[in-house]
């Protein structure tokens, strides 16, 4: 590795280690644009995508107004699911925002490391391995503090989509839009697993090297 490289990987680290101290380095204001640039995009391509489906999807079928006990019963439901998924969800961001569970991309520890850098924190967090250098060790552990804390405040969030998915499947007409929000809530149960067996990884490793007592076993939701 040459001189410029070191220097450069150094700067990152340092950059790191600033931002688990509360502070702001340089190239945040560059991956908050970034960040808002790809939301924008996504949400673009929401609408669109919405729109083409609308317009090539068949017509929903009438078979629904020949039951309209069963319609309003679905109808009730979807708009109950709704209201508690805006409720957790409000409520729970807030609850985040205030307590620092939400952390933005941009002010991620280790958002100013390289893809192969980052890849190489979450593998000493899932493995438990001790760290050497002391700036490395000190943005490893702060890494797993922080994703401990997210995966805290997510929880509400991901209740609320999962909610809001429920609800669009129930009261959609079209077959197809209910599959899509099937798989919309088990891809998030499955994304569910993956939080708590990482949360739990890193209350092992603060455990083992930073002090922390050990977790409990009942995933993101049993301890703060």
């Amino acid at each position: 590795m040459s001189l410029t490289q070191d220097a450069a990987s150094d700067q990152r680290w340092a950059a790191a280690l600033k931002i688990a101290d509360g502070e702001m380095d340089e190239r945040m204001p560059r991956r908050r644009r970034i960040v808002w640039l790809w939301l924008s995009a996504l949400i673009i391509g929401s609408v669109l995508l919405g729109v083409l489906l609308t317009a090539v999807l068949p017509p929903p079928g009438g078979d629904s107004g020949n039951d309209d006990d069963g319609w309003s019963a679905r109808l009730i439901v979807g708009a109950l699911f709704q209201v508690i998924a805006l409720v957790v969800g409000i409520g729970g961001f807030s609850w985040a925002v205030r307590t620092g569970r939400y952390v933005t991309r941009w002010r991620a520890v280790a958002s100013p490391l390289k893809l192969r850098e980052r890849t190489w924190v979450i593998r000493q967090i899932r493995s438990a391995a001790p760290v050497d250098d002391d700036r490395k060790r000190s943005v490893v552990l702060a890494v797993a503090t922080q994703n401990r804390r997210a995966a805290e405040g997510l929880v509400p969030l991901h209740v609320c989509l999962v909610m809001l998915a429920v609800s669009v499947g129930l009261l959609s007409t079209w077959a197809a839009i209910t599959a899509l929000e099937l798989v919309v809530v088990l891809s998030f149960m499955v994304l569910y697993v993956f939080i708590a067996r990482d949360y739990r990884r890193a209350g092992v490793y603060l455990a083992r090297f930073g002090g922390l007592t050990p977790p409990p076993a009942d995933g993101p939701q049993g301890q703060r």
